[in-house]
């Protein structure tokens, strides 16, 4: 299905991720660093123009542009016309050494230089260009051992270099030129290849097949710099008739061209690429743009957001694309020299909507502070179950994103991993990032109406363990109140334990409450009643205290707790913006 898919809209990916039209056969975009100035006047030295990109990050290494390309094995194969050092002028430096034997080096650079020029000399016979001659011509008198006083200081082995002759336009993109390269790829049948025929699985068409695709797929986080593989296979049973590497996945190289490069222009595009850990999700429509997913960037705008939401619960357009329209998302990953398929959405325009809408209710709840919540993003969710990121399970990520985009179920394993997260985390506890997880997965097979309802703290009837955590959040307020600035309070010693047990710990916490609320009749009245009140409510929500709490109550006990905490902050914001308003009406 991916790759049946990037080839069918790839050239709704060129366009949509700004590039045009699918660059020719055996042509990538590539960093161009210099340029070897020739004429064909002889008494016109030899010069090198530079060329310097816009990117800050790759600006010194070139300016990119469409150039020849093959995928490179270990042995020496030129790209033609531009290529590094060491296969266009015969050169070699200290970064192609790295340790290197360089009397070796200086060998194997003067093999590929001949094989570049004996490319040159193919092309010229094919062709008959006059500036690809030239260009041959010129090799054939140069000296790698004596350079021109004109010859840069700063050329490195990593670089590309081309030819241009008398300033004219580069030889590399001439017509004639690019179908000779594009012959060169091809496996074609003139009566001595050795290519297998077969149907091509994308385009239908009987004919040659690819033993390795054409085109490496470049971008993912781990993989090798050169590229990774989405096509390849390397052991006995896949090969046992015969079939190697991608010859079981019978694809010509003008369709895996198609779909290598729309890949690549899609993990290349900031509009059409989201990294979360070690994942790369690409994604697009199958019409002239593709609209924004809210899952992985929440718009800083909540009234942004409120309008997603109207829009798809009322069922209106929430983009500039028609409900039907199709969508794909695809997330991959790297092993080493081949690419990992994590995910993989079909689904319609309408659809994402609904998913993301829904996302988004089941995550609604009330913030630490008491106000209405910010959105989350999948990255703040994932990291909010762990100590810091880079502890975060492999797998946790991508099922974040299937379940905002797809309405796939999240794992009991991740729960458990917030509750202990809440357990250990001494400091936050439940953070609004955890509780909005927390009730997700709680809530995610009920109903969305009552989903809702666990936004915000719930006084009537709920499971014990939920009432015990808004008991154990008041017990910690009432010590707080009574001891101010103590340093270590329950919720450092019997938060873990009164989540798991609460009848072997919540008597003892009573006991010392009880101590703690004769202070406060003594100090702070006002605050000993309302204290007093809420632990009369929510005692009687409880009855007997349960022995031990499974999972799905536990959670529910951090939720108990968050949704305390939050509702009594909102009650003062509430109370202090009341009494603000009452004396700016006196003072009036």
């Amino acid at each position: 299905m991916i790759l049946q898919r990037l080839y069918r809209d790839a050239d709704t990916i060129m366009q949509q991720t700004g590039l045009g039209t699918l660059p020719p056969s055996m042509y990538v975009p590539k960093l161009l660093r210099w340029i070897v100035e020739l004429s064909t006047d002889p008494r016109v030295p030899v010069a090198f123009t530079p060329l310097t990109g816009d990117d800050p990050k790759k600006g010194e290494r070139g300016l990119q542009r469409l150039l020849p390309d093959m995928k490179r094995t270990m042995g020496i194969t030129p790209f033609l016309l531009a290529d590094t050092p060491s296969y266009t002028l015969g050169l070699i430096f200290a970064d192609d050494l790295k340790g290197k034997d360089e009397a070796k080096e200086r060998a194997r650079a003067a093999v590929k230089h001949t094989a570049f020029k004996a490319l040159l000399a193919a092309c010229v016979e094919k062709t008959g260009n006059a500036d690809v001659a030239q260009i041959e011509r010129f090799l054939e008198s140069w000296n790698p051992e004596s350079l021109p006083d004109s010859f840069p200081k700063d050329m490195s082995g990593a670089h590309t270099v081309t030819f241009r002759v008398d300033g004219r336009a580069l030889a590399v993109d001439d017509t004639l030129v690019r179908r000779f390269w594009a012959a060169r790829g091809q496996a074609e049948d003139d009566g001595t290849s050795t290519a297998l025929k077969a149907t091509c699985l994308l385009s239908g068409v009987y004919g040659p097949v690819e033993e390795m695709m054409p085109v490496a797929v470049k971008g993912i986080p781990g993989g090798q710099p050169t590229g990774t593989q989405l096509v390849s296979i390397n052991f006995a049973a896949p090969e046992s008739y015969g079939l190697v590497r991608a010859q079981n996945s019978p694809i010509s190289r003008d369709a895996g061209e198609r779909f290598g490069k729309a890949l690549n222009a899609l993990l290349a595009s900031e509009r059409h690429r989201v990294t979360v850990q070690n994942i790369a999700y690409v994604f697009w429509a199958s019409a002239p743009s593709t609209p924004r997913l809210f899952a992985f960037a929440p718009p800083a705008d909540a009234t942004e957001l409120r309008h997603f939401l109207s829009s798809v619960q009322r069922g209106v357009p929430w983009c500039d694309l028609p409900s039907e329209t199709k969508f794909q998302l695809f997330g991959l990953s790297a092993n080493v020299a081949r690419t990992v398929v994590r995910s993989a959405f079909d689904t319609t325009i309408g659809e994402l909507g609904q998913a993301q809408a829904t996302w988004f209710r089941r995550l609604q709840i009330l913030g630490s502070d008491g106000q209405p919540g910010e959105p989350l993003s999948i990255k703040k969710l994932a990291v909010s179950a762990y100590r810091e990121f880079k502890d975060i399970t492999p797998g946790v990520e991508d099922a974040l994103v299937q379940a905002a985009l797809y309405g796939a179920k999240l794992p009991d394993s991740l729960l458990t991993t917030l509750v202990q997260r809440c357990r250990l985390d001494t400091e936050h506890r439940a953070t609004y990032p955890r509780a909005a997880l927390l009730k997700y997965i709680i809530t995610q097979s009920w109903p969305l109406e009552e989903a809702d309802k666990m936004s915000e703290e719930i006084t009537g009837t709920m499971p014990a363990a939920y009432h015990c955590g808004r008991l154990f959040a008041e017990l910690e307020d009432i010590q707080h109140q009574a001891l101010p600035g103590i340093n270590a309070t329950i919720g450092d010693k019997f938060f873990g334990s009164a989540s798991a047990s609460p009848a072997s710990v919540f008597g003892i916490l009573l006991a010392g409450a009880q101590n703690h609320l004769s202070n406060l009749r003594k100090t702070r009245e006002g605050a000993y009643h309302g204290a007093q009140k809420r632990l009369e409510e929510i005692l009687s929500e409880i009855g007997d205290f349960p022995t031990t709490l499974p999972l799905k109550e536990q959670a529910l006990f951090s939720l108990g707790y968050y949704h305390h905490r939050a509702a009594k902050r909102k009650d003062i914001a509430e109370r202090s913006a009341a009494k603000k308003l009452a004396t700016v009406g006196e003072e009036q």
